[in-house]
């Protein structure tokens, strides 16, 4: 389960050739809520934050498995630090994982990827995708943020161990991309937190 809501955003990248409803917003929006580390993803253009102390990978310059922050997660996460390795150099462009403990090897963390599109996609579309990808308990709605319109979608996975995991991905039109910001917890109220945080904090890189 470490990284299967990103596989899950990726997977509704399929669909992202399809139109969207939502109407465009203007740009012209701030930032609301800069707390916590700042995330820079240069290959989109685009910033947000996430609590203090996250561990922050990217795909393209993935770290060894002798690494000492990549052994010392996965012991959290209970895999081998060579699985890890292997994840994060074949996931999402950029994986974050929360500091906190881990129970049941699980940990809070967020995802990023790029779709190459130019328009948000349709909602009614990456819900049927979702639900068909596992998704339970889909909701969708439109969103302004400094970073350009988006559509929110949250839903809940169910583990091999009964463990539901809770995800929320926000789709944002960055200009010429459209960027999937997608976080999870075992808890409800910690991904609607971490989800609103990356809505009020992300911003095109100026």
């Amino acid at each position: 389960m470490i990284l299967r809501s990103a596989a899950l955003a990726a997977t509704l990248s399929l669909v992202a050739g399809c139109g969207s409803d939502a109407e465009p917003q203007p740009k012209d929006l701030q930032p609301t809520d800069t707390s916590g580390q700042q995330v820079v993803v240069d290959s989109l253009g685009l910033t947000f934050h996430v609590p203090d102390g996250w561990v922050i990978f990217e795909a393209s310059s993935p770290p060894e498995a002798s690494d000492a922050t990549v052994r010392a997660l996965a012991k959290r996460l209970k895999v081998k630090a060579t699985l890890l390795t292997t994840r994060i150099r074949s996931g999402a462009m950029v994986q974050l994982y929360s500091d906190q403990p881990a129970p049941r090897g699980l940990v809070d963390s967020a995802t990023v990827i790029g779709l190459l599109i130019d328009e948000l996609p349709n909602k009614e579309i990456l819900r049927v995708q979702l639900e068909k990808a596992g998704g339970t308990e889909v909701q969708l709605s439109d969103a302004e943020t400094a970073a350009g319109p988006a559509i929110v979608v949250s839903y809940q996975l169910t583990g091999h161990s009964s463990t539901v995991v809770f995800g929320q991905a926000a789709y944002v039109d960055v200009g010429r991309t459209v960027a999937v910001l997608t976080v999870s917890s075992t808890k409800a109220e910690q991904t609607a937190t971490l989800g609103q945080l990356v809505l009020d904090s992300v911003d095109l890189d100026s």
